[in-house]
């Protein structure tokens, strides 16, 4: 016990350095910090199994503890710091580390995007099979009416065109919602999903490349 003392009173120093600032510790004395931790976690090992002083195990215990969690714990953020790292690093990292993925994701889109497309060129009743109803914008409309609606929001006042945002938006969410629900099946449900409203988007584009337009749907 005597032989170690020094070095745990050493690693004790560091730590409460460490909790005052760590950044402005030198490498070498978070290095030292590293060492003395390591050898402190051996100590408290011999200790536990070959002596029955309690204080000394529970001294040891707590010391290796707190130099733990200053080397293996990330460093406390607030919430504004911890969201902007999320926002500027943490987003883009999570899709680098599940790009995989991401891209299965958006080959079912892509996918089922050019079959609608191709089947709705090549027979319109496939486009009139797959297209909602309710929807204005119909297979064999004329190029008129689909401007009409294309162009149809860009005089309307800032609350109805907040009404079609909200809209917009809690759609988005809810199709979102859906996907994450479905994928405990397997995740089948959620790739039928990805892949039907890449159907929708080819059938859309489909209906207005008929009618001859082109430039202004992608404007």
């Amino acid at each position: 016990m005597a032989r170690n003392k020094p070095a745990w009173e050493e690693l004790e120093s560091l730590i409460n350095r460490a909790r005052r600032s760590m950044r402005k510790m030198t490498p070498e004395q978070l290095s030292r910090l590293d060492v003395l931790y390591r050898r402190t976690t051996i100590h408290l090992a011999q200790v536990a199994t070959r002596t029955s002083d309690r204080r000394l195990t529970t001294y040891l215990n707590d010391l290796t503890a707190a130099a733990h969690g200053l080397i293996y714990l990330p460093p406390k953020q607030s919430l504004f710091a911890g969201i902007g790292h999320f926002v500027f690093e943490g987003f883009a990292r999570s899709l680098a580390r599940h790009w995989r993925v991401h891209a299965i994701s958006a080959a079912l889109l892509v996918g089922g995007a050019l079959l609608a497309y191709f089947a709705s060129m090549a027979d319109p009743l496939a486009a009139y099979a797959l297209w909602p109803r309710q929807d204005p914008r119909q297979p064999g409309s004329t190029r008129e009416q689909l401007l009409e609606v294309l162009r149809g929001g860009r005089d309307q006042k800032g609350g109805t065109k907040f009404l079609f945002a909200s809209f917009l938006f809690s759609h988005n969410l809810k199709v979102g919602l859906l996907a994450l629900a479905m994928g405990v099946l397997a995740a089948i449900p959620t790739a039928l999903l990805m892949i039907y409203n890449g159907m929708i988007l080819g059938v859309f584009v489909a209906i207005h490349q008929r009618a001859g337009i082109d430039a202004e749907l992608w404007a």
